[in-house]
């Protein structure tokens, strides 16, 4: 598949499904353009509750929000009008080949192999998941996408989200009115992985395990996570706080659901260091350059192409499985291999890893 002779100017990255942490891994291909382009001005799509997180990244030059529900012919009329030159669609559906073929977007560059639209593309990517890779990380398969149209992206580049001045201020009076102003290390625990689970599916016990493990070790606790995962986390926090002892001075804050997505990046940036299981919230820490002690305790789990993009970062795994053969996560009734997690060992990676703030 010959590049185009010459690289594209005006680009949209369309990434409107999949989680945060997907589009957080896919952000990577604004700077591999930019580094093969200077001159390029590049647009990002992506799902309205995750696309703050590109505001202010260096290499985002403009959001796009389409309502991905309306026509095709309307939304085709509009990126018509854009003159986009290049599309970059690292989750490819039906839906956006169509719109992008109908839009007149001269190079399409999507997932190939899917009988039912691949051939809309005029650079389909042969993934390398689905070609059985499971060593590369998924930030480096996110760039074929642009090295297929002839931009030589290096593998090390990273994830990043830049929050602003007013965010930290806020983030530091905000820790201030909390009791998080003294000189203790601020861990984040994020107990959830990103689906929808409830007590009876999501054991509790480790993650209130973990959370007295570091109060002991002298570490304020932020707990983080969505609303909906509040009646988990209120769980953690009073199971944790009820078994300290009344003169502990480390200080346990559950704050899932008390802010948005931008604030909490900023109150994350504040951290010395980020535990939680694979999930978007830790891609999320390691770019804003937080410390992160990643826990994959599913067997079916590939740490390899999914842990965090940060050199400071730890792997967890379980000391055993008691279910037997492949699990798929989104199935499992019960997630006992969340009870074989060493606490200890999670309390230890995130003391060795700590940022000095």
């Amino acid at each position: 598949m010959r590049p185009p002779s010459r690289p594209p100017h005006n680009i949209l990255i369309i990434h409107t499904h999949g989680g945060m942490g997907d589009l957080l891994l896919s952000s990577v291909l604004a700077e591999a353009l930019h580094r093969c382009n200077p001159d390029c001005r590049v647009t990002f799509w992506a799902q309205q509750k995750f696309a703050a997180l590109l505001d202010h990244h260096p290499f985002v030059d403009a959001r796009l929000d389409l309502d991905p529900a309306a026509p095709l012919r309307d939304n085709a009329r509009i990126l018509r009008a854009e003159h986009f030159d290049a599309v970059l669609i690292p989750w490819s559906v039906s839906r956006h080949a169509w719109l992008t073929w109908l839009a007149g977007i001269p190079v399409r560059v999507g997932q190939g192999g899917r009988l039912t639209y691949s051939f809309l593309f005029t650079h389909p990517v042969k993934v390398r998941s689905r070609q059985g890779d499971v060593t590369s990380h998924w930030t480096d398969s996110q760039l074929d996408y642009a090295r297929i149209i002839g931009c030589a992206a290096p593998s090390d580049l990273l994830p990043v989200v830049i929050t602003t001045p007013e965010e930290r201020e806020w983030a530091g009076n905000r820790l201030q009115e909390l009791g998080f102003a003294g000189k203790r290390p601020r861990c984040g625990l994020h107990i959830c992985k990103g689906l929808a689970v409830d007590e009876a599916r999501w054991p509790l016990d480790r993650f209130v395990d973990i959370a007295v493990g570091l109060l002991g070790q002298g570490f304020d606790v932020i707990l983080t996570g969505t609303a909906n995962e509040q009646p988990l986390t209120a769980q953690v926090a009073a199971r944790a706080q009820a078994m300290l002892p009344t003169d502990a001075s480390a200080r346990l804050i559950d704050f899932a659901g008390a802010s948005t997505l931008r604030e909490t990046a900023a109150l994350i940036e504040r951290l010395n260091v980020f535990i939680c299981p694979d999930t978007g919230t830790g891609h999320l820490a390691a770019a804003l350059g937080v410390p992160v002690v990643s826990i994959f305790p599913v067997r079916s789990d590939i740490p390899a192409r999914w842990r965090p993009a940060i050199d400071a970062h730890r792997i967890i795994r379980p000391v055993r499985y008691e279910c037997a053969g492949a699990c798929v996560k989104e199935k499992c009734p019960r997630f006992t291999c969340l009870l074989h997690i060493d606490p200890d060992e999670v309390v230890a990676a995130a003391r060795e890893i700590a940022k000095k703030c």
